[in-house]
C-alpha cells in the first residue's frame, strides 16, 4: 500500500517520486458544497471515483456513488417544512424524483424500495474501524472508503471554517482522516480548507493567521467572480425587459419571452444569494481575524457590499 502522507494544498510530501505509480492508486474524491473547492472534482481523471451527497448533481459533471443517510421523511419531501430545516437533512423539491431515477449507487441506512439504486450502508463494519462516531455525511463517506481499501482520499468542498459551514462536524471528519492516515492512506486537502490545519500549541500563537489570510484572499476572488456573474445576469434581464417594453416582442413570442425574463430574474436572484453568502463569510472571517490580532491591511474588504434588489416579475 502507498505510504500515507497528508497533502495540504501545494505542500506535498513524497509525491513527486510516485508519479509513475499514480494511475495504479485506488483513489476517491469525496465532494461537499463549499463553492471554493468543490469544482476541483470536475478536473479529476476518470480513474478517480467521485462520491458526493445532497444535490451535488447541480454542479458535478460526473459521480460514481451517493451518500444519503438521512431519514426518509427528510429526502422524500413528506416531513412538514416547519419540522425540518435546510441544513438538517432536508432536501429540496425534485430530489426524491432524482433518487427514483438515478442509476448511481445510493448508500442509505436501509435499502429503500422507492430508490431502486439504494444500497445498505455497512454501518456495523465501518463502526468496527473507528467507532460509532459519525457526525456528518463526509464522515460516513471516509469510513466507507477506508473499509473498501482506498489508498487515497481527496476532500473537496469541505472548508469547515465557520458555524455556517458546520464547524461542529470538523472534529469527526479529522478523526476519520486520522484513522485513514494511520492505515497508510493519503489524505488530500486543497488550499483554503481549514481541515487538518491549526496553530502549533505553545510555539506559534499566530499560527492560524496565515491560513485565515489565505482564506480571506480566496473569498475575495470568489466575491469578484460572483459580482461579475450577477452583473451579467442583471444585464441580460434589463435587455430582455427593454425589448418587451419597446414593443419588439409580439404575438406568439410574448409568452416565451415572459418565461425568459423570469429565468433571467431567477438567475439574478440566485447569483445575488451566492454573493450574500460570500459576504457573510468574509465578515465573519474579518471578525475572527481582528480578534486574533491581524494587521488591518490583511482584513481589507471588497468595495461592493450593497446587494441588488431583484424583482422576479415578468413585467
Amino acid at each position: 500500500m502507498v505510504g500515507g502522507s497528508f497533502r495540504l494544498g501545494s505542500l506535498t510530501t513524497r509525491t513527486h517520486f510516485r508519479k509513475q505509480r499514480r494511475s495504479t492508486i485506488k483513489s476517491v474524491a469525496i465532494v461537499g458544497f463549499s463553492d471554493q473547492t468543490r469544482n476541483l472534482a470536475n478536473s479529476e481523471p476518470d480513474e478517480v471515483e467521485i462520491w458526493t451527497m445532497h444535490t451535488a448533481y447541480s454542479f458535478l459533471k460526473r459521480y460514481d456513488r451517493w451518500i444519503e443517510i438521512h431519514a426518509k421523511a427528510n429526502y422524500n419531501g413528506t416531513e412538514p417544512s416547519h419540522k425540518v430545516k435546510e441544513g438538517n437533512g432536508h432536501r429540496p423539491d425534485g430530489f426524491a424524483k432524482w433518487l427514483k431515477e438515478t442509476t448511481v449507487p445510493v448508500y442509505m441506512m436501509e435499502v429503500d424500495p422507492d430508490v431502486p439504486a439504494s444500497v445498505r450502508y455497512p454501518l456495523r463494519e465501518v463502526a468496527d474501524i473507528g467507532g460509532m462516531y459519525l457526525t456528518s455525511t463526509v464522515a460516513f463517506a471516509i469510513g466507507l472508503a477506508i473499509l473498501e481499501g482506498f489508498e487515497q482520499i481527496k476532500l473537496f468542498g469541505f472548508d469547515m471554517s465557520s458555524q455556517n459551514e458546520y464547524a461542529h462536524q470538523r472534529p469527526c471528519i479529522e478523526w476519520w482522516a486520522g484513522i485513514a492516515k494511520g492505515r497508510g492512506i493519503e489524505i488530500v486537502v486543497p488550499p483554503g480548507s481549514t481541515l487538518l490545519k491549526g496553530q502549533l500549541y505553545g510555539q506559534d500563537e499566530e499560527g492560524l493567521l496565515p491560513m485565515m489570510i489565505e482564506r480571506m484572499e480566496a473569498l475575495k476572488i470568489q466575491h469578484a467572480q460572483q459580482v461579475a456573474v450577477e452583473n451579467g445576469a442583471l444585464g441580460a434581464l434589463g435587455e430582455a425587459r427593454r425589448l418587451k417594453e419597446g414593443g419588439w416582442i409580439k404575438g406568439s413570442m410574448v409568452e416565451d419571452f415572459d418565461a425568459r425574463i423570469l429565468q433571467h430574474a431567477k438567475d439574478c436572484q440566485d447569483s445575488n444569494d451566492e454573493l450574500q453568502r460570500t459576504i457573510g463569510k468574509l465578515r465573519e472571517l474579518q471578525a475572527i481575524m481582528g480578534a486574533a490580532g491581524a494587521h488591518p491591511n490583511d482584513m481589507t474588504m471588497p468595495d461592493r457590499f450593497s446587494l441588488v434588489k431583484i424583482g422576479a416579475e415578468a413585467s
